[in-house]
C-alpha cells in the first residue's frame, strides 16, 4: 500500500479517529457545527420594534392605499347602481322592444371578459351623459349552462363590478347559456354589442369575429358613440 504523508491539522484529526470512541466524538463535532448552521438560515429575528417595523399585511395595505393615490388599482365602490335581473334572452328581447323613441344600446359581456371590462365604463359613461335620450343596458354572459352554478349565483360578482362602476344603466344576468344567446346573436364571441334606432330597427351589430376593427377591437370612443350621436340627429 502507498504510504500517506500527514502534517498539521489533518494529522491531528487522523489520530483523533484512531483513538477510542474517536468517531463518536467527531460525529458529535460534525452535528454540533449542523444544527449551526441550521439556526443561520432561519428567519431573522425582528430587531428594534420602533415606528418602521410593521407586519407583512400593513404593509400590503399601505402599498394598497398608495396604488389608489395613484389610480392604479380598482376604485373604490360607488353607491348608485342599478342591481341586475336574472332573465332569459327573450325577455330582454321583449324589453328591448318596449324602448322604442329613444336609440338603444345593449352590451353583452362578462366578468372574465377583459375587453368587455375595458369598454363596460364608457357604456356607463355614455348613459350619464346622455341621459333621458337614450336607454343602455348591459347583458352579462358569465352563464355557460352549468346546473351548479345558475344563473342567479352568478349576481353578486356581477353586481361587484357594476357597482364599482356606478352603473345606472339597465342591468341583466341572461338566464340562457352563453353560447345559445351567441348562436342567436349570429356571433362568435364577446364583446358584443347591439345599437337600435329611435324605431326599433337595429342600426349595427358591433362584433370583432371577422377581425373588422383590428387587433383592439371596437371601442366606444371610435365607433359607437359616433353612431349613437348620429342616431340622435334631427
Amino acid at each position: 500500500m502507498t504510504g500517506v504523508s500527514l502534517s498539521g491539522d489533518n494529522a491531528e484529526f487522523f489520530l483523533a479517529v484512531r483513538r477510542p470512541n474517536g468517531w463518536l466524538i467527531v460525529s458529535m463535532c460534525l452535528v454540533a457545527v449542523w444544527l449551526s448552521g441550521l439556526v443561520g438560515c432561519g428567519r431573522p429575528a425582528a430587531t428594534g420594534g420602533g415606528a418602521n417595523s410593521q407586519p407583512a399585511s400593513a404593509t400590503a395595505d399601505q402599498a394598497t392605499t398608495e396604488g389608489d393615490s395613484a389610480g392604479n388599482t380598482t376604485p373604490e365602490p360607488q353607491t348608485a347602481y342599478h342591481e341586475p335581473r336574472v332573465a332569459r334572452w327573450q325577455e330582454i328581447e321583449q324589453w328591448i322592444g318596449q324602448q322604442k323613441g329613444k336609440p338603444v344600446i345593449v352590451d353583452f359581456w362578462s366578468t372574465t371578459c377583459g375587453p368587455c371590462l375595458r369598454e363596460l365604463p364608457h357604456l356607463v359613461k355614455l348613459n350619464e351623459e346622455l341621459a333621458g335620450k337614450v336607454v343602455c343596458a348591459t347583458v352579462d354572459l358569465d352563464y355557460y349552462g352549468d346546473p351548479e352554478s345558475p344563473p342567479a349565483s352568478l349576481v353578486p360578482q356581477v353586481s361587484q363590478v357594476l357597482q364599482r362602476l356606478g352603473a345606472r344603466t339597465e342591468n341583466f344576468v341572461c338566464a340562457d347559456a352563453d353560447s345559445e344567446v351567441l348562436a342567436k346573436l349570429q356571433a362568435a364571441s364577446i364583446p358584443v354589442v347591439l345599437v337600435y334606432d329611435a324605431d326599433g330597427n337595429l342600426a349595427k351589430k358591433f362584433t370583432n369575429d371577422a377581425n373588422e376593427y383590428g387587433q383592439e377591437g371596437f371601442t366606444y370612443e371610435k365607433h359607437i358613440i359616433p353612431l349613437v350621436r348620429k342616431l340622435l340627429e334631427p
